[in-house]
């Protein structure tokens, strides 16, 4: 064993492990919390294998552009990650970035310091199929979360439509089908006030609507509401989901599906903890009563703990009635036990409401 050798390689593999400590400017699908630099390479790695069939070019060699792909972001170790749409930082980036690359890759032993080196080179410079691949698949991940996330970067930044297709040009030289379809996302979030045209103001979103085709599911509420992911998903595969945003925030949500006989049922129900106390509660179930009326419903019911006091309170001031009980529903349903308010959680309420 040559030890110099494997010292070198180690010392890089630990280095390179304050990428997880990097920021950057888009969140997670779904979360609070932003993307790491080690999140987002690994998305890119996932998605180049997944995507390949869209490349420009039929001969790509794949293992060269996942090479480039697990790499090309390595020096934002030492420079940081310029934001996309950051004009005064994109000033000295390439001087940052070189620098960074130079002390990072020179850890290596040298045979793997210099191949790095020149595909980081090659990644930057855009001139073969796999490096123009592969910055397509770079700059659509982070549209793709912005499109997923009602356009949160691009709302906390000012960032315009004009912009962001500007950008996904790149996409276009490496992958002419996937350049389609983030164009169409991009203007499906024109479309519902995600991002604006021209950098006009945007309106807030305060009102109750239905969750769109290309958003994921706030699942931190659905879980919050049934921690039980199996039923959650069931419940999604049945009903609507309806959200309710404030402060560029799903704050609150509920799934409506429909029964047999004319009868609804909301199937979930969940309020953010930090908007709580806030009547949006309230306000999301005479939303769900008012959409059951509309589609023609006779009656709407939903089931609830016999530990979720809070919860039996607010239904029974809108107008729900206890219909009846299923005892030990919770303990036989729920591996492990639920408590709430200092109560076990084991028998199921379902209330109705008459809605003609």
């Amino acid at each position: 064993m040559d030890r110099l050798r494997i010292k070198q390689q180690m010392d890089f593999i630990v280095e390179i492990d304050k990428m997880k400590r990097i920021l950057r400017k888009s969140r997670i699908i779904g979360g609070l919390r932003y993307e790491n630099d080690a999140e987002h390479t690994w998305h890119l790695a996932v998605m180049a294998v997944v995507l390949q069939e869209y490349s420009n070019s039929d001969s790509i060699q794949l293992f060269k552009v996942l090479k480039m792909l697990l790499i090309h972001d390595i020096v934002e170790i030492d420079a940081g990650d310029t934001f996309a749409y950051d004009e005064t930082g994109y000033l000295d980036k390439a001087e940052r970035e070189e620098k960074a690359a130079e002390r990072i890759f020179g850890l290596l032993p040298n045979d793997i310091g210099e191949e790095f080196m020149a595909l980081w080179h090659e990644f930057e410079e855009r001139e073969t199929a796999e490096s123009r691949y592969a910055n397509a698949i770079d700059r659509l991940e982070p549209m793709l979360l912005n499109s997923r996330n009602r356009g949160q970067s691009w709302r906390e930044n000012d960032v315009t439509s004009t912009q962001v297709l500007k950008r996904a040009v790149w996409i276009d030289e490496g992958a002419t089908g996937l350049y389609t379809y983030i164009a169409e996302l991009i203007q499906e979030a024109v479309d519902r006030g995600y991002i604006s045209e021209k950098g006009e103001d945007l309106p807030q979103k305060k009102g109750v609507r239905p969750l769109g085709p290309h958003e994921t599911p706030p699942y931190d509420l659905l879980l919050l509401a049934d921690p039980s992911r199996d039923l959650v998903e069931s419940s999604l595969s049945t009903g609507k989901c309806f959200v309710i945003e404030l402060d560029d925030c799903i704050a609150g949500e509920f799934v409506l599906s429909h029964t047999q006989n004319g009868v609804a049922e909301i199937t979930n129900i969940a309020v953010r903890e930090d908007f709580q106390r806030q009547g949006i509660g309230k306000k999301l179930l005479q939303s769900a009563i008012q959409i059951a009326k509309e589609q023609g419903c006779a009656s709407l019911q939903i089931a609830t703990g016999n530990s979720s006091v809070n919860q039996l309170m607010l239904y029974q001031k809108v107008g729900f009635r206890i219909a009846s009980v299923e005892p030990d529903y919770f303990t036989r349903n729920y591996q492990e036990a639920i408590y709430e308010n200092g109560i076990l959680c084991r028998d199921r309420l379902v209330l109705t409401m008459n809605l003609v």
